[in-house]
């Protein structure tokens, strides 16, 4: 079974349980194909099926628009009803509501200052800190432009860390952005690290040869 069809499976199951009303699994993935910014479950299927059971990186979800769409259905889903569906969608893995997900980027971007990988970026780092060192500190997601930009920019800054005897020494300052490709209209990849560097150092390594920000501008946000 595909990841979308077994979302869908247990949305209905759930709602089935507290509507007396008879609900499809058709409905049910039209509803969240709504969810997923899309007008109908036809459009998800030729446009992005294929990505969602690909395990992408990070799923949102606009429950608004989903419930608004049972209704245009005529489902006559009462409101607790229907969150009680979202969170046992949410309850079961990749998908989250928006707000949840983008703290859930935050995370995965932190997960990346911690344990940067490639050899690229291995050599930076012994070059801030031998073998041993560890990164660690602060998350920011960049201020954006609309709802989801076709990239979500995330800095990074803290220290590159010795351990000795158990004991983290801070080596330097360190500093890093890292980037979330969108695959779909409400689906991103797992995040790539695209600039990593001293934070006095005036030419960090950078992936690509321009970062696109055009969805996005540079002020932070906490």
């Amino acid at each position: 079974m595909d990841d979308f069809k077994r979302w869908s499976t247990l949305v209905l199951s759930v709602l089935s349980k507290h509507t007396n009303k008879k609900i499809k699994l058709g409905q049910v993935q039209q509803v969240l194909a709504a969810c997923l910014g899309h007008r109908t479950y036809a459009s998800l299927r030729t446009l992005e099926l294929a990505t969602l059971n690909q395990a992408p990186g990070h799923v949102f979800l606009d429950d608004e628009a989903g419930f608004r769409r049972a209704e245009e259905l005529c489902l006559g889903i009462p409101t607790p009803t229907w969150r009680e569906a979202m969170t046992s969608l949410y309850e079961s893995g990749i998908v989250q509501p928006l707000p949840k997900a983008l703290e859930s980027l935050a995370t995965a971007a932190k997960l990346k200052f911690d344990r940067p990988s490639g050899g690229h970026i291995t050599g930076i780092g012994y070059e801030v800190v031998p073998a041993g060192g560890h990164w660690r500190k602060s998350t920011s997601l960049r201020a954006v432009k609309g709802d989801l930009p076709a990239f979500l920019h995330f800095d990074a800054d803290g220290d590159a860390c010795e351990y000795v005897e158990g004991d983290a020494t801070p080596k330097a300052a360190v500093s890093l952005v890292v980037e979330f490709k969108r695959l779909g209209r409400r689906v991103y990849d797992h995040g790539e690290l695209v600039i990593l560097a001293r934070a006095n150092d005036t030419k960090p390594y950078i992936q690509d040869d321009e970062l696109d920000d055009g969805d996005v501008y540079g002020m932070s946000e906490s």
